[in-house]
Parts: C-alpha cells; structure tokens; sequence
C-alpha cells in the first residue's frame, strides 16, 4: 500500500478538502548510493540518529521505520490537522541545524505551493517487505519491534501548537539575492571585528532595526566605490543577527552574504573565526575540545534528572553542531544503559548500575513492634530498613494519623517529626489537642525540615516525615528517587513518609 502523488482530479481535491493540512509527516533518510553497501548502511543510520534526537530535542514525538528500498524514515504523527507549509518548515529547519539534506514530507512550502498532496512515499507494514524486515519500525537499537500492531497503538500524538510555535520561532527566508548569515554560534556575529580582522575598510551605521556596515569600496570591483551615485556597498545586519549583501553595481546585483563572506575570508570558514575571537587556545596549540570525552566526564559526576539544555550551559555551548554533537552522545549513552530519557523531552537519568548483595544472615530479624492507629500491627509486619507510605485526599487528617504514630511509638524506639508546616506554637495546640501531658510529648524530638530529609533522618530510629514535598506538578515519579535516598539511609529504623499525594 502507498500513497502517491499524480495531478489527478480525486487526490487534488482531497488536498482541497483538507485546506492544504496534513496529520502526519515523515523525513526520509536515505542510503548514499556513492558509498560501499556497509559504510552507506551506517551513514545512514548515523544521520537517522542525528534527525531522531533532533526532533525529540524539538518536542516531537518520532517513530523510526526501515523504508522500504533504503535508508529509514522517521514519522511524527499530529493529534489534529495543521498547515503542511509550517511542518515543512519546521521539519527543513531542523535539517539545517543537524547540517542534513533529507527529503521532508509534506513538501508544501505556501498555500500556493504546486505540490499537491506531496510525493510518492511507501506507507510502514508494506505487504510483503514485512518478512525482509522492511517497512517496520524499529526501536534504538535499529531492531524490529516484535509486535507492531502493538507498538503503533502506544504512540504519541505530537500536539499542534509544538509545531506552530516552533515555526512561529523561524524567521521568513531572505528574499532572493540575498543570503542569511551562516549561523556561527548564535547567528550574532561580531561584524565590526570580523572585518577589522581582514582589514576591509567601513563605515557603521545604526538604525533601529539593523547596522549598516558601508564599504568604502566594492568587494569586486576597485574602481567602484560608495561615491558614486546609487552605488553603495554594505553589508547589512539586522537585530535577529541574520546578514544580507546589498550592492547596485550591475555586476553586483545578485551578489549573496556567502558571497561576500568568500571574498573577504576566502576558504577560511567563519567558525574558524569564532573559534580565533572566543578561544585563545587555539593560538596556543592546544588541540580543539573533544566534547565526546567532556560528555563522558559529565555524566559520571551527574546525579539524579537532567537536561540538554543543562548540558549545553554548562559546556557553553551555542553552535549547532556542537549541541548535534551533544545530542548524538546521548543518544549513545541511551543506547549503551549509561542513562535513560526521562518522563518529557529532552531529559535524562543517570542509570544506577550498582547493585548491593542482600546477605542471608543465619538469624532472621524481628518484626518492630511498632504500633499503629486502628491497630494495623494485626495485619502488617515492618522489619527493620523499611519505609511506610501513608496517602489520602487532601483534610482526610494525614497529619493527624502520623502524630497519633508519633505517640503510640514513643516508647519503642527513638522517634523524629519532621515537618515544616507549623512553627512551636501551632505545634502546642496541635499537640494539645490529644489531650495527652505536654511534657510526655517532650519524649520525641520535632524538627523543622522540608527537604533532602536523607541528611538528616535518624539511621536507627523511628522518622515521621510531614510531608515529602514535590514542587513541580504533575512530576510525582520524582518522589520515588527522594524515597530511595531516605531508604539508603537506614540501618534498623524505619521512615514513615507522609502525607504522600493520593495520585502516588
């Protein structure tokens, strides 16, 4: 089964019923015919990756299939209709900063485009290619899910207003003559000084929204020259960073920013120039950062949840293929087990390899004899080294429930109320409240603390924990990782945490 483009009356019309909208769209990473079948295989793997962890980057939810001839698609599926002109140039954008030329579906660039529907492409689970493992989706380690029925039911729809926002995000092409910079790092580059570097002579002006940098004589021509009438030469900069050539000589006309950048630079790249202007070292002859072993470093010192962006500030990074590197190495790492993505876009773990040998001692340990409102030591046994969860919708008298725990316990084993929901005196009338000697309440300890409760909990006593705190909504799995660092702490006692959100 494929779906094909011919300038048929029934495939332009359902193009126009949809008002040029699409629900589905694919980059194709094909094979490079030039190279010998196996270098080909992993160039394109190696792109494929690129393109996978760049959309993922972007908020875009992608599936990896095998084509059906050579090569793979990456599909992002939509949860309803949206313009194919702005997926394209999402989609295209996104090439670019991965330094990849691929073909994109849809490839309606306007309203007005006169592509139709789009071009032929082999829709995934084509007939027979199945059995060659073609046409499948496969997972990171380029292997076919084993149930792809059931794969395709579990995905993930990306959300439109991702799409619209990122393509709101992209500025209009240049229009034709003109040339955009060549984005080194941020796109902002340092007009002044990189002319002053090749000793091309300027005058600047600013206007509110650009710089204009005159030259004083043409980049092609010696005998012309900003004197003469409508004749100027410049170099023009807007605030956005992008660069545009602008020159009225006839020969002139169509000249481009890359160009120009070629006629002052000649082969010597604009990154080249950054890395001179930014990094000193390079003069010196140290060798260029090797980001792949930075990364590596990084992430053996990193504990807990983190992000790309994380990473990209702390290695200062801004240019684009720098992040590709980034990205790239991570995906690896994912690959490898090293770390793993976390619940949104764009976030890691760290895996915990370690696994500690649980010894079977020739004595078994007791139940504590802990005792709990409703006499719940009827029914349940806590050993030592453990922790109790305790849940409930919000006034249900959580709080309540741990201070009568607090109490009942009191004379079994050292007990600790952590807590920063109330100062002294609120803590009184609280307490005032059972009806019990204040002075016998003195027997526990209470602390204020709401945080990182691992430093401070007592290893061998009886810690009530009011309340484990999560900030972000909606990301309670984080509490899982705060519980395992409290039960890392323990020796014989126990950590009755609290009040836990009903969701957990």
């Amino acid at each position: 089964m494929a779906l094909g483009q011919k300038k048929g009356p029934r495939l332009e019309n359902l193009h126009r019923g949809l008002g040029g909208q699409v629900q589905w769209a694919v980059i194709d990473v094909d094979e490079d015919k030039d190279l010998p079948k196996d270098e080909a295989v992993k160039k394109s793997k190696d792109e494929a990756i690129k393109v996978y962890v760049a959309c993922l980057e972007n908020n875009l939810f992608c599936y990896l299939e095998k084509s059906k001839k050579r090569g793979f698609h990456i599909w992002i599926f939509f949860d309803e209709p949206i313009p194919a002109e702005k997926v394209n140039k999402v989609l295209l954008k996104i090439l670019k900063d991965v330094n990849l030329d691929c073909e994109v579906f849809p490839k309606q660039e306007s309203l007005s485009s006169d592509n139709g529907v789009g071009n032929f492409v082999y829709l995934p689970l084509n007939g027979g290619s199945i059995k060659e493992n073609r046409t499948v989706f496969l997972n990171a380690q380029f292997q076919p899910y084993e149930n792809q029925w059931e794969h395709l039911s579990k995905i993930h729809r990306t959300k439109t207003e991702n799409i619209l926002s990122l393509a709101n995000q992209i500025p209009d092409e240049p229009k034709p003559g003109h040339q955009e910079a060549d984005s080194p790092h941020d796109g902002s580059l340092d007009l002044a000084k990189y002319l002053t570097q090749y000793n091309i002579p300027f005058q600047e002006k600013k206007e509110p929204t650009r710089r204009i940098f005159q030259l004083t004589q043409c980049l092609w021509a010696k005998n012309h020259t900003t004197g003469d009438d409508k004749s100027h030469a410049a170099i023009i900069q807007g605030n956005d960073g992008k660069l545009t050539y602008h020159c009225f000589h006839d020969h002139c006309k169509n000249r481009t920013w890359a160009d120009a950048r070629k006629a002052i630079s000649g082969d010597d790249s604009l990154s080249q120039f950054w890395k001179r202007k930014h990094q000193t070292t390079f003069n010196k002859g140290i060798p260029e950062r090797n980001l792949n072993e930075e990364l590596k470093l990084w992430i053996e010192m990193a504990h807990g949840n983190f992000t790309t962006s994380q990473v990209y500030s702390d290695f200062d990074i801004k240019a684009s293929g720098e992040k590709n590197v980034i990205r790239v190495g991570l995906h690896r790492m994912v690959e490898k087990g090293i770390i793993e993505r976390g619940a949104s876009n764009g976030t890691f773990r760290k895996v915990d390899h370690e696994a500690n040998i649980i010894v079977i001692e020739d004595t078994i340990s007791k139940p504590l004899p802990l005792k709990w409102p409703g006499e719940l030591e009827k029914y349940v046994k806590i050993m030592p080294k453990s922790t109790v969860g305790v849940a409930g919708t919000m006034q249900a008298g959580k709080t309540a429930y741990l201070l009568n725990c607090a109490w009942m316990n009191k004379s079994v084993m050292p007990t600790f109320y952590f807590s920063s929901e109330f100062g002294a005196d609120e803590l009184r009338e609280r307490l005032e409240y059972f009806g019990y000697p204040i002075s016998q309440w003195r027997q526990m300890t209470f602390i204020d603390k709401s945080r990182d409760f691992q430093h401070v909990i007592k290893p061998d006593g009886l810690n009530l924990i009011d309340y484990l705190e999560v900030t972000d909504e909606g990301e309670f799995y984080k509490m899982g990782i705060q519980i395992k660092r409290i039960y890392e702490k323990l020796c014989t006692g126990v950590a009755v945490i609290g009040p836990l959100p009903s969701k957990y």
